[in-house]
């Protein structure tokens, strides 16, 4: 998995030009991913496990219990509407992206 990882980072950072940041992102989720596979129980395991340390650290923050469903659709509605706002208008060419605030006319 760390052969593979690094292949997938340099090979994004100098064929595809992603940043090194970027690539170095991509290659840690691919990693995990793939460890995950290796371990006992799979990938539905390690997502339980994970869910599961998720819906604690929610506890510890807010002093109320959630279930790792309830964690994990926020999280994931979380990372939607950070999408939607931050990354999505980046995507656009040029100006006039969603949450601009320029108008063209």
């Amino acid at each position: 998995p760390h052969q593979l990882a690094a292949g997938l980072a340099a090979v994004l950072c100098l064929v595809s030009g992603w940043s090194m940041g970027n690539a170095a992102l991509a290659a840690l989720v691919l990693f995990v991913v793939m460890t995950a596979v290796r371990d006992p129980g799979g990938p539905l395991a390690a997502a339980r496990s994970a869910a599961n340390a998720a819906a604690d650290s929610m506890e510890r923050v807010t002093g109320q219990r959630f279930t790792p469903a309830q964690v994990t659709c926020l999280l994931l509605s979380t990372a939607a509407f950070a999408y939607y706002f931050w990354l999505a208008p980046a995507a656009t060419s040029g100006y006039g992206g969603r949450g601009s605030g320029y108008r063209e006319r």
